[in-house]
């Protein structure tokens, strides 16, 4: 290599002595980017784990949830990086929605989701799709098909739900 490294000491909230910022100090790459180090999360550079999690909501008795992509580290309540949508368990049957488009998105960039959310994909059928995505990009389905399989999942899925709904409100009305 003909350049070399200058250690810069970074600000770190926790402990600003443990954080290193790599600097070249002559003949940088044209495609170089500052490679920030931080010791005390001993993280060495790892990709950011992504989760899709359930975010608190509501009052105490009454949780109200927002289904976000946030950082594994940022606490429950904090920080977040998208909302995919919300789920509310106190309706009967429990109210959930949520931007499938996204949730599918995220998933194929490699968020984790939680056991709750992965239920809650799964119900709204997001799994299905990441599913007969699969498919297409194995050549069994072309995307015509797929797209024509998931929205009939989608439609029959819907009128269980609408169903169910106007079974609850009969039953209040009894």
């Amino acid at each position: 290599l003909n350049f070399a490294f200058d250690f810069v000491a970074g600000l770190s909230l926790n402990n600003p002595t443990k954080c290193l910022t790599f600097a070249p100090v002559k003949n940088p790459p044209l495609d170089f980017q500052v490679t920030r180090v931080c010791f005390h999360h001993n993280n060495f550079n790892k990709p950011m784990a992504v989760k899709m999690r359930l975010q608190r909501k509501g009052r105490r008795k009454r949780p109200f949830y927002h289904i976000v992509v946030a950082d594994g580290r940022a606490p429950r309540d904090g920080r977040f990086i998208e909302r995919l949508g919300s789920y509310n368990p106190m309706t009967k049957p429990a109210t959930i929605e949520i931007d499938r488009d996204k949730a599918f998105d995220w998933l194929q960039k490699g968020a984790q989701p939680t056991d709750t959310v992965r239920a809650i994909l799964r119900f709204k059928g997001v799994y299905y799709k990441r599913h007969l995505m699969r498919g297409v990009a194995k050549g069994a389905l072309t995307e015509e098909q797929a797209e024509a399989k998931y929205q009939e999942w989608i439609d029959a899925k819907e009128s269980k739900i609408a169903a169910r709904f106007e079974q609850t409100a009969a039953e209040r009305a009894d």
